[in-house]
């Protein structure tokens, strides 16, 4: 496993075992099971308080034709409703909360989590497209004023298991691919073709709109012209964009 974030200021007092992080992560594996069985992108997740299940959620994308119902906020919405119901302020039971999942965040759902405020992510394999801790940008630990806090990142636990999962998922025909591609769509900024795979990752190439969003090609049609393959380093303004819409989507979210 690789640990990341910050050295000071983030989860020092907090952090879980490893006897912790194998039981968590096993069930969390176990719901990216479930997801793929039911025709989502196979991402499962628990948000785990005082040794106890607060939230947990799977990729609900296709099933509810929502682009914004990733496992991560699937799970988030299951804690805000255990606080209500137990009485509890949100902020002091995020500060004693890890979240468990199976693919590192995408920015969207990194920037809810430091809306929230946890203090430790612990994720399976790299989001090689859509990473929020890292991969694409680094919301975990970037300087984001008035937007949260800083959370520490454990990586890897079991990554070759979950890469394998994501590329049986987009190498099955998705019946869905349309609405799984309106997830990133939703950004005015990429599309992604659900036929195709990278024979060095497991996600499907992405584009970037050289000018304002339009609505996406299908994955049967040809790419538009106007769209060139996404090279992270060639166009930081565009994932600094890419940041700011993920972040606002949280806001109005939450």
């Amino acid at each position: 496993r690789t640990i990341m974030g910050p050295a000071d200021g983030c989860g020092e007092s907090f952090y879980p075992s490893d006897e912790e992080i194998q039981k968590w992560m096993d069930k969390a594996f176990d719901m990216a099971k479930d997801a793929l069985e039911n025709g989502e992108v196979p991402v499962g997740c628990l948000l785990i308080y005082n040794n106890e299940v607060i939230g947990k959620g799977r990729n609900e994308v296709n099933e509810t034709k929502n682009a914004t119902r990733h496992a991560e906020m699937v799970a988030l919405d299951e804690l805000r409703d255990w606080c209500k119901l137990k009485g509890l302020e949100i902020k002091t039971v995020c500060d004693k909360t890890v979240l468990y999942v199976t693919v590192e965040p995408c920015i969207m759902c990194a920037a809810a989590l430091r809306l929230f405020n946890l203090p430790v992510v612990v994720y399976g394999c790299r989001n090689d497209r859509f990473g929020g801790c890292g991969s694409v940008l680094d919301i975990s630990s970037a300087h984001l004023p008035q937007t949260g806090t800083i959370f520490k990142c454990v990586a890897g636990h079991r990554a070759e298991e979950a890469v394998e999962m994501l590329k049986t998922f987009y190498k099955q025909e998705n019946p869905n691919g349309n609405t799984f591609d309106s997830t990133y769509c939703s950004y005015g900024l990429i599309s992604t073709s659900c036929t195709q795979t990278h024979s060095h990752s497991p996600w499907p190439p992405v584009h970037v709109f050289s000018g304002r969003g339009k609505p996406m090609q299908t994955p049967h049609r040809k790419a538009p012209s106007r769209c060139r393959t996404w090279d992270p380093p060639a166009v930081k303004h565009k994932r600094h964009r890419a940041a700011t819409y993920g972040i606002c989507c949280c806001i109005w979210l939450l």
